[in-house]
């Protein structure tokens, strides 16, 4: 399947699905969150699907939440369906129980950031580097907060959100599995999804769904949280 955003193929009982705005850095707008739900929900009732590979095209994962919709588009509403359509997709990743990877080959900024960080295994090239600079922008983020402290503990949350430092693939903290050079990041990432889409199904749902449980808890409490400081900023 190819949309103006996201591509799929599939890959034995893989499902590849593909960030497709290279032009934009795959900057993230309410269209491709939406598509990326939306296929989420399929593969989830596919039996055919026993994992998910996200990847992306061009050189960046993604440049994060798209600064030109937020720019051209009414303030207020755009913002506020913008931050919803964020959450419900990163919830989306989070409680989807079958096994998730993603391939991450360049910058991952933001809200990129987040969906790579709640992968099952994240699989890093050597030019992979993750940021989340919300809060050095002038930006609360409890959302990120919530990830980046489920991703790799409260010093990871504190150097990569409060501090605005950036993490390489090769930072212990990101807790990557790295594929060395760029060219093989497609390979290694793929025998990785089709190694885990060999588990037992049950076994590893039930599982994952335990596993899940407080990141699911926090980030409705983190949504919640960046609902009322929005609301506050309002005139």
């Amino acid at each position: 399947m190819t949309t103006d955003f996201i591509t799929t193929a599939r890959r034995g009982a893989v499902l590849e699905i593909r960030l497709n705005r290279p032009q934009a850095a795959n900057a993230l707008n309410r269209d491709m969150l939406g598509a990326i739900q939306a296929t989420l929900a399929a593969a989830r009732e596919d039996a055919n699907t026993g994992a998910v590979l996200l990847s992306s095209q061009g050189n960046a994962f993604s440049a994060g939440v798209d600064l030109k919709e937020m720019i051209d588009s009414v303030p207020q509403r755009s913002q506020q369906l913008r931050r919803d359509a964020l959450c419900q997709t990163l919830m989306a990743l989070a409680a989807f129980p079958k096994p998730v990877v993603t391939a991450v080959q360049g910058p991952a900024v933001g809200a990129g950031c987040m969906l790579a960080f709640l992968a099952d295994v994240l699989v890093a090239s050597d030019a992979a580097l993750f940021s989340l600079p919300e809060v050095a922008l002038g930006m609360p983020t409890p959302i990120a907060a919530t990830i980046a402290q489920w991703r790799g503990g409260a010093p990871l949350a504190r150097h990569m959100v409060l501090g605005g430092e950036k993490c390489a693939a090769g930072d212990a903290r990101v807790g990557a599995v790295s594929s060395g050079p760029g060219a093989a990041l497609d390979d290694v990432a793929s025998r990785c999804a089709t190694r885990l889409a060999s588990q037992p199904a049950d076994a590893y749902a039930s599982t994952k769904s335990w596993l899940a449980q407080s990141i699911l808890q926090q980030l409705e409490l983190a949504a919640a949280e960046a609902r009322r400081l929005a609301e506050r900023k309002l005139p």
